[in-house]
């Protein structure tokens, strides 16, 4: 990657990094992963190194509130391996890195077009392929919470799990069959356990987004997540409300 490449893959403009006034290298605060941290859905986008990436994003919410620095290494449609290659990126400064992977692994978007447009069998066929993927992810966010702490020995890594798309099927009966959004549920519960394992084994904090959030599912009277009538590659992607709760959330877990 060239000088001019990486300094734009990893520093947002100042004046939104942190207020004015801030000192720019008080705290640094860095994200590294997919398209659910870099804040799709959220709206207010800047687009650096061909990632597009909000300014709404929680991890840009934090660093805001704290005067930090903002290193946004997330990039929509990342696997664990491609936010492995931007880690090198990463300040050997940094104080804490929040990290989102894994649902692109388990194919993230192919299961949302098997579930929500195709048949039953289908989606199922789909959602058992992703379970067959989760030793890799494991692996995958074992490895990348090691290179983490080897680029940025004193950083605090929180690693993130997924808002739970769809809830009961009572709620989703409406959206889709039963069967489905028991499968689905199933596949999210087990990638976040798996993510919760990886992260705790290589000594990082495992948080999930809150429950406030997974209440506004998709089936939800209000969901909390960009819909039919926004941007096409923002549909299912958690909006600025979703953002501001895991924030605050995420600002309670590294305060502590």
């Amino acid at each position: 990657m060239s000088i001019v490449a990486l300094t734009s893959a990893v520093m947002v403009p100042a004046g939104l990094a942190y207020p004015a006034g801030a000192s720019p290298d008080r705290t640094v605060v860095a994200a590294v992963g997919d398209s659910y941290l870099a804040g799709i859905g959220a709206g207010r986008y800047d687009t650096l190194d061909g990632c597009r990436r909000s300014l709404r994003s929680a991890p840009a919410l934090l660093a805001r509130s704290q005067g930090a620095q903002l290193v946004d290494l997330t990039c929509p449609g990342a696997t664990i391996v491609g936010s492995s290659r931007r880690v090198s990126a990463l300040p050997r400064d940094a104080d804490l890195v929040v990290v989102q992977a894994g649902g692109n692994d388990i194919g993230f978007a192919t299961l949302a077009g098997a579930c929500f447009l195709a048949g039953t069998s289908t989606c199922l066929t789909t959602v058992r392929e992703g379970h067959r993927r989760m030793p890799d992810v494991r692996g995958g966010i074992l490895g990348l919470v090691r290179q983490i702490r080897l680029t940025a020995p004193t950083a605090e890594v929180v690693v993130l799990g997924y808002p739970r798309l769809l809830g009961s099927p009572a709620r989703c009966r409406s959206l889709l069959s039963a069967d489905r959004v028991r499968a689905v549920d199933r596949l999210q519960r087990t990638l976040d356990r798996v993510i919760r394992s990886a992260a705790r084994t290589a000594g990082a904090t495992f948080t999930d987004w809150p429950r406030s959030i997974d209440r506004a599912s998709l089936c939800s009277a209000d969901p909390w997540y960009a819909m039919p009538g926004d941007r096409l590659d923002d549909l299912l992607h958690p909006d600025e409300r979703a953002h501001r709760v895991l924030f605050r959330h995420l600002n309670s877990v590294v305060s502590r």
